[in-house]
């Protein structure tokens, strides 16, 4: 039988694993990756593999819409531009905050939750990465009542599911918590999640492409894809090399939505820019990786020191970096652990998480356009779902079908759960 040959654009989480998985089982693939491995958000993300985790788009968020417009201190915050896709995007944003989307969504997070961090944790022995992986899950914390019981519901919904939370306030979080400041509420321990360092997963899981046969192109980036009577035929690259394949897996994060252009698919995404500094000589540490509820600030503590990791801009897909953006970082850290003002800054990075609309990824085939899978979208979920999002590619590739089903992330009818190519391929 003539083996897959199979072209996948993206080098970051989602791409390497749906490589490895096909690789191993005998596919010949290749991955173009614009940068270098690691230089995006799969590495620069916290590190923390949140079962369950809330889309972004949830009830609430329009009452605090012109504020996140006008305000860039803002955890959430829209730079308002000449771009024709923002305004749609925003409006089916809006849509997706109502409490039915958004119960739909946390259904379908809630249902293949497991599976994804099984699917990692598996992926991680299997290969033998040594990314620091640990199941010790993730902290939740809060300044205050209000917003601690704003988070209780949730809290119970996901219990309703099978995870546990565990609430941890007064004396106990004290004890618990030495790091932080004594003067917060608590916080609550999703404790199904776990937490691996991204950059050594990633390189990890490169090395593992390459040692079951997979080839990895860094440096090579797609210019466009080209089909013929609705059926991909082969990508060009920016150098002007043409690489044919079986099947492409689109997996190039933000930059899917103008790739998928140049073949006439729409796929409507925004580049969500995030950012993380790393902080070295901080004389307290919290005991797990952590969530600051109010300040949406992701602590992870990372090789002696900190990462702070955290908010969301909408500017497209601009790279620059925004002091401010990083210095409300330090400023939401400052006011949940103790003594953080007395660490220095070693670096800084920002990267681009692909979001849509509704606020689940995109995984499917392209509807219309044959031996074209498309897996893209994971916003601030790729770091967990990314492995098992490969596994399914790689099984939607090789065997026709899926053992999950993809309904839930197919955007409302963009995509197709099933190939519309003959069972003869």
């Amino acid at each position: 039988m003539k083996l897959r040959k199979v072209i996948v654009i993206g080098g970051g989480i989602v791409g390497l694993s749906t490589a490895l998985f096909l690789a191993r089982r005998g596919a010949e693939v290749t991955v173009l990756e614009r940068d270098r491995i690691g230089d995006g958000a799969s590495a620069g993300n916290a590190g923390i593999l949140a079962q369950a985790h809330p889309p972004l788009p949830r009830p609430g968020m329009l009452r605090s819409a012109v504020r996140m417009l006008m305000d860039p201190k803002s955890p959430v915050f829209i730079r308002l531009r000449l771009d024709p896709s923002l305004l749609p995007f925003l409006a089916r944003f809006a849509m997706a905050c109502s409490r039915n989307k958004f119960m739909a969504s946390m259904d379908a997070l809630c249902a293949i939750g497991r599976e994804a961090g099984t699917c990692f944790r598996d992926l991680v022995a299997a290969e033998a990465i040594d990314c620091g992986y640990s199941g010790t899950g993730w902290l939740e914390v809060f300044r205050d009542r209000v917003h601690y019981e704003a988070a209780l519901p949730l809290a119970d919904l996901l219990r309703d599911r099978g995870y546990r939370v565990r609430e941890r306030t007064g004396a106990g979080f004290r004890i618990a918590e030495p790091a932080f400041v004594h003067t917060l509420h608590g916080g609550l321990l999703f404790e199904d999640s776990a937490f691996a360092h991204p950059g050594r997963f990633l390189d990890g899981l490169a090395a593992a492409v390459r040692r079951h046969g997979g080839t990895i192109r860094e440096s090579c980036e797609a210019d466009r894809i080209v089909s013929r009577d609705h059926r991909f035929l082969h990508v060009i690259t920016t150098a002007g090399e043409t690489l044919e394949g079986d099947d492409l897996v689109l997996a190039a994060g933000a930059w899917s939505t103008p790739l998928a252009r140049t073949c006439g698919l729409g796929i409507p995404l925004q580049g969500g820019k995030g950012y993380h500094l790393v902080l070295e000589g901080t004389a307290h540490r919290p005991t797990t990786t952590s969530v600051l509820a109010e300040s949406l600030v992701a602590v992870t503590p990372l090789e002696g020191g900190l990462r702070l990791a955290g908010t969301v801009e909408l500017a497209g897909l601009d790279l620059s970096m925004n002091p401010t953006r990083c210095r409300q970082l330090l400023r939401g850290a400052a006011e949940y652990i103790r003594g953080i003002d007395q660490a220095r800054v070693t670096s800084t990075w920002c990267g681009l998480r692909p979001l849509t609309a509704g606020g689940l990824p995109a995984i499917g085939w392209a509807g219309g356009l044959d031996r074209v899978f498309v897996a893209t979208g994971h916003a601030m979920m790729g770091f967990l779902l990314g492995p098992l999002t490969g596994r399914l590619a790689s099984e939607a590739i090789l065997d026709g079908n899926t053992s999950l089903a993809l309904k839930p992330f197919l955007m409302d009818g963009r995509l197709s759960a099933e190939s519309s190519l003959p069972p003869s391929r």
